[in-house]
This record gives structure tokens, C-alpha cells and sequence, in this order.
């Protein structure tokens, strides 16, 4: 949750940040949505090649996931 609030305020980078400390400690969190959650906020930062491998990740787990 910290993740998503720092993305609303623009601070994408402390985003990430706790968004990929979740995926590291604990990556079936809330149904496997933080790789989601990742594949979004690097569509926001711009690396789209970043997002598309989180993209491919949660498809696993969402199939009609898509960015």
C-alpha cells in the first residue's frame, strides 16, 4: 500500500522501491498484484521494456492483465 500511495504522489522512485521490497519478501501479496503494480508504475516512468516483463509476470496470474 505505501507503494501505490508514493505513485499518487509523484514519487515514483519510492514507489518501486516498495513495491519490488514486496515482491522480493513476499511476491503472492494480495493475489500476486504488486508485479502488476510494478508493470503499471514502470508504464508511468517510461521504461516500457520493464513494464512489459512485469506485464508478461502477472499475465500469469490475470490473463486479461494488460497495460
Amino acid at each position: 500500500n505505501m507503494g501505490i500511495c508514493y505513485a499518487r504522489i509523484q514519487q515514483p522512485d519510492s514507489a518501486m522501491f516498495c513495491i519490488k521490497k514486496v515482491i522480493e519478501i513476499a511476491p503472492q501479496y494480495d493475489n500476486y498484484k504488486s508485479f502488476g503494480n510494478a508493470a503499471i508504475l514502470y508504464k508511468m516512468m517510461g521504461k516500457m521494456d520493464s513494464a512489459r516483463k512485469y506485464e508478461q509476470i502477472t499475465k500469469q496470474y490475470y490473463p486479461g492483465f494488460a497495460l
